[in-house]
């Protein structure tokens, strides 16, 4: 069996992808677990801003979501720990409360030419392609020979964990093979094409090794101490790899949702509680869904949201906790910068990241699958354009650089502001909920910033703004401080990010990134 693209995942990412990729004539097969009917379930906020639509109707005529409305949403309102602070964020073209199911079959239905393989389960890779077990038919190792595999199976990421970023192919640029090699020592899963590779490279880099190592422990240990020394294997792990295989603990949001029957006092309007108490790490959430509410929480690792979950429906009384619960559960999700590189080589075989997988959330309120729908048209795009490129049968001619042009283009548009929305996440964790309350309440953090934040803008604060600020008490001296140095490291990633690299530099830029993370840490 072969297909040109296997996409591995029919979320909204996935379903995207296969989308976009539906007019091409390219062979595509798109792949998910669930059964075709059940495709689209997912425990989520199911909120999703309708400029995304927009987008999407515009590059591929996406239809508009109808009847898989539950509502729609004018704003936001973000309160504070004690919640006697607003901040109203009304959004610039509204959005959508989606019924998931119903939005899941709604993409299927606009996919014509992909073939879809439901109840199918990718389980690894293959000299050609991937290995899956077909659940419904019962065979476990069926291969599918294909040239791209695009991973867009949520936070589970099973492409991206199996991928060895080996890169082995030959019009990869030698500094990423180099520095594959001279870390062979820390790649012990790598495959024996790998092997031979660093095989023949040893005796030129010999006299470089013990260096490289020494280079290697630092970078190891700096990651420890940006991850907070929970995640030393994961960091030992990713040190070098192209393509993370890993997320550390501490990017990890644990979830607990309810849709209950409940009357929501301000309907059309989505409510954010901040409050370490209930939520540490994270937030509470109430989404209108027509007559119910969509109510949940997320915790950081190791938080556990149905036990606080719990203490949040006590607080709230009796009339929420009698209430009828028509649909419970939980779910994991990143919440942290994309994967540095959203693609990599896997025997020839080209990766790309969409989604979850390649921690395409909103790091601030954990939205994600209008992310995951723009990020599925650019990875789709890009393999019309390597097709196109390189003629009728460009595909089997894939190289790193062809897919570097994904990876290029999204994170210079849209990766710095990921990545300094989640620079601000760090710097709201570190706060007490009294420091927020001070912070709101006197001006310190104002609405308009916050509006900013979330439309990726940044938060010019002028010397004299930062004296006015400062005068609203000694108290908050320190959040101000906190506050202008963490303004700082956000503009100074979203030039990174601006200037992303070519693959010979990835690794430069890589430490530069991390380096920022580093500096925030110690100065909040």
């Amino acid at each position: 069996m072969y297909y040109d693209v296997v996409i591995v995942g029919a979320g909204p990412g996935g379903a995207i992808a296969a989308k976009t990729l539906d007019d091409s004539n390219l062979s595509v097969c798109l792949i998910d677990t669930k059964p075709r009917e059940k495709i689209g379930e997912k425990v989520c906020g199911d909120a999703v801003g309708k400029e995304f639509f927009d987008f999407l109707y515009e590059k591929i005529n996406l239809e508009y979501p109808d009847e898989e409305v539950k509502d729609r949403i004018d704003g936001i309102k973000v309160f504070s720990p004690d919640r006697k602070t607003v901040f109203n964020v009304e959004t610039k073209e509204g959005g959508y409360m989606l019924d998931r199911h119903k939005f899941g079959q709604h993409l299927l239905r606009q996919i014509k030419n992909v073939h879809l393989m439901s109840n199918t389960k990718f389980t690894d890779f293959y000299e050609k392609g991937i290995i899956v077990e077909r659940k419904e038919d019962g065979v476990k190792n069926e291969k599918i020979e294909c040239k791209i595999v695009i991973d867009a199976s949520g936070f589970n990421a099973v492409v991206r964990k199996r991928t060895n970023n080996n890169n082995n192919n030959n019009n990869n640029n030698n500094n990423i093979n180099n520095n594959n090699n001279n870390n062979n020592n820390n790649n012990n899963n790598n495959n024996n094409n790998n092997n031979n590779n660093n095989n023949n490279n040893n005796n030129n880099n010999n006299n470089n090794n013990n260096n490289n190592n020494n280079n290697n422990n630092n970078n190891n240990n700096n990651n420890n101490n940006n991850n907070n020394n929970n995640n030393n294997n994961n960091n030992n792990n990713n040190a070098l790899l192209l393509m993370e295989k890993d997320i550390a603990q501490n990017d990890m949001a644990i979830c607990y949702r309810e849709i209950k029957k409940y009357n929501f006092e301000d309907p059309h309007h989505c409510h954010i509680y901040l409050s370490n108490k209930f939520s540490p790490g994270g937030y509470v959430w109430e989404f209108p869904e027509g007559e119910h509410l969509n109510v949940g929480l997320g915790v950081l690792y190791p938080s556990a949201p149905k036990k606080q979950y719990a203490q949040y429906a006590k607080f709230m009384g009796e009339k929420f906790l009698n209430s009828e619960i028509i649909n419970a559960g939980g779910g994991i999700s990143p919440t942290r910068r994309p994967v540095d590189s959203l693609v990599a080589m896997q025997n020839g075989i080209g990766i790309m990241l969409v989604g979850d997988a390649a921690c395409q959330v909103n790091p601030i309120h954990g939205g994600g699958i209008g992310q995951a729908m723009r990020a599925g048209y650019f990875a789709g795009m890009a393999i019309k354009k390597i097709y196109e490129r390189n003629g009728r049968d460009g595909i089997g001619k894939i190289s790193l650089n062809d897919l570097w042009e994904y990876n290029s283009y999204y994170m210079q548009n849209y990766g710095g502001t990921i990545a300094s929305l989640d620079l601000f996440r760090i710097f709201l964790q570190n706060l007490s909920d009294e420091e927020v309350n001070s912070g709101m309440s006197s001006g310190m953090i104002k609405e308009d910033d916050l509006i900013k934040i979330s439309e990726g803008e940044e938060i010019n604060l002028s010397i004299v703004e930062k004296i006015m600020r400062l005068s609203k008490g000694l108290s908050a001296l320190s959040i101000a401080k906190k506050l202008a140095y963490t303004v700082k490291k956000m503009k100074e990633i979203k030039e990174l990010y601006k200037n992303y690299p070519s693959p010979e530099k990835f690794f430069e830029w890589k430490k530069n990134v991390e380096r920022i993370y580093e500096d925030l840490r110690k100065h909040i």
